[in-house]
């Protein structure tokens, strides 16, 4: 789940008050959820909460797939690169 690695990757460069956007209404709610998630990727969500309790100031919000066609690029371009 890039929601996951994106947060990961945050606290890893240290970013302060990071603002993480997805093009997917039902998963940046799920995130956003308060309470235990018990769906088939629960773990990860859980996981997802746990680490963003961790960078002060960060969000997530919705954002169009059309506004989001530079992230769409640039995940393209480094997704072979690991």
């Amino acid at each position: 789940m890039s929601a996951h690695e994106g947060v990961a990757l945050a606290i890893s460069l240290g970013i302060a008050s990071p603002i993480f956007e997805g093009d997917t209404v039902v998963v940046v709610a799920t995130v956003k959820q308060a309470g235990q998630n018990y769906s088939n990727v629960g773990t990860i969500v859980e996981d997802v909460k746990h680490l963003h309790k961790h960078i002060s100031g960060s969000l997530f919000q919705f954002t169009r797939k059309e506004a989001n066609d530079v992230a769409h690029q640039l995940a393209r371009f480094g997704h072979p690169i690991k």
